[in-house]
């Protein structure tokens, strides 16, 4: 991991002096199909919109690593509801790069030999049993424990906490579970989410102040110095601490990392996907998709993973020393 890392940086250097774009890292949505309703999510809602084929996603993964990918990340909906998910891991492994599976672990112990090849495994646990359940439904907290507990996964292991006025007391259990279980934690205030299809009215119950937003990224950061286990930056710490979400003076979404949904559509970042664009990577081809990718420079930014990868591309020092730290964890 740390290898693919410093390959990375390489890429991200071209950027900043040649103005050379890659795929760097995409975010390949799989599926909106989702086997979870959780309060905060209405992608399971999204009905008939067709995915790419397992060919078509092979060939997606095997033109963009061409060009310079190094990373993909599969998301959802739920990932595993893919019958092929394990075959298309596979392939990104084949093509060199390094993989991440982002699941709710309703399947995950099913399709254990499907997800033998993910770096990195990415789960939610929003705190404790009651809790959780009640925000991500019933039973789902049992599962996320014993997929986190499980030594049949050989990948790094992350937890994201979504937090909401129901869990922001829970800081301290997360981190302690975290530490229990030998994975880091990352946390995400909740938030009108364009891929989640959820509008601010929907989360009137959940949303934070930014009062609260700040009260708890203070803790939060209080604790990383402490040495527990917690994923986000420093830099990425303070901006919420300071702004509540973020602002660019120049994003890098779309230059250096790409977003795809289920049926091909190409964007820059999740913020942007909807369903009227022409970018369609399946009939122009990948290649040509991503350099015809719109760039808009938006004025905020809520995606926890962009804002870290932002920090990262800007060469900011915290940010980087905090991915090095974070594969020396890793195998």
């Amino acid at each position: 991991m740390l290898k693919k890392h410093i390959k990375s940086g390489f890429k991200v250097l071209n950027n900043k002096i040649f103005k050379k774009t890659y795929p760097l890292k995409i975010n390949y949505i799989s599926t909106y199909n989702c086997d979870a309703k959780c309060v905060y999510c209405n992608i399971h809602q999204i009905k008939n919109f067709g995915e790419l084929t397992t060919l078509q996603s092979k060939e997606m993964i095997t033109e963009l690593a061409k060009i310079g990918a190094e990373q993909i990340t599969f998301v959802g909906g739920e990932p595993l509801v893919r019958k092929d998910i394990g075959e298309l891991i596979d392939h990104a492994k084949k093509e060199g790069l390094l993989t991440t599976l982002t699941t709710n672990s309703n399947l995950t112990l099913k399709k254990i030999k499907d997800i033998e090849n993910v770096d990195i495994y990415i789960t939610c646990l929003n705190g404790p049993k009651i809790i959780h359940d009640n925000i991500r439904g019933k039973g789902n907290y049992d599962k996320v424990v014993n997929a986190l507990k499980s030594k049949k996964i050989k990948a790094g292991k992350i937890i994201t906490t979504i937090l909401t006025k129901q869990n922001l007391n829970e800081i301290d259990f997360l981190v302690n579970k975290a530490k229990e279980f030998g994975c880091l934690i990352n946390f995400q205030p909740v938030f009108h989410n364009e891929l989640a299809k959820v509008e601010n009215d929907e989360l009137s119950t959940t949303l934070l102040t930014q009062k609260q937003v700040k009260e708890a990224f203070i803790k939060i950061k209080r604790l990383k110095k402490e040495g527990k286990p917690i994923l986000n930056s420093y830099k990425s710490l303070n901006n919420f601490i300071e702004k509540g979400y973020s602002t660019f003076k120049k994003c890098h979404m779309g230059k250096l990392t790409i977003t795809i949904d289920p049926k091909g559509n190409m964007f820059q970042c999740y913020k942007e996907v909807n369903h009227k664009t022409k970018n369609n990577g399946l009939q122009k081809g990948w290649s040509l998709a991503f350099k015809e990718t719109k760039i808009t420079n938006c004025k905020d930014c809520f995606y926890g993973c962009h804002i870290e990868d932002n920090f990262l591309f800007d060469l900011n020092i915290r940010a980087i020393i905090n991915l090095l730290k974070i594969s020396s964890k890793f195998k």
